[in-house]
């Protein structure tokens, strides 16, 4: 078993990839649409695609001149990914 403290880097950002690498298979953030289900869950592999898609997306969209996007939402599994993004 990979014991967390080893993937520590020098940043969150470095920390977080890191995270997405070592971990691909297993569970990172899951859903449920009500109360009486079982959760579904993406991997680290999963999420971490999505992430790459939408921050390729983000830097055609944001111009260098404003590098700033907010974001506004509920805590949803699309907000981490936005966020990590």
């Amino acid at each position: 078993c990979i014991e967390h403290w080893k993937i520590l880097r020098e940043s969150s950002a470095e920390t977080l990839k890191e995270a997405f690498l070592t971990f691909s298979q297993r569970p990172c953030l899951g859903f449920r649409t009500s109360i009486q289900e079982s959760y579904h869950w993406y991997t680290y592999e999963q999420i971490y695609q999505r992430i790459l898609r939408l921050k390729t997306g983000l830097q055609q969209i944001v111009s260098p001149q404003n590098k700033f996007v907010g974001i506004c939402s509920t805590n949803r599994i699309e907000w981490f990914i936005t966020d990590w993004s």
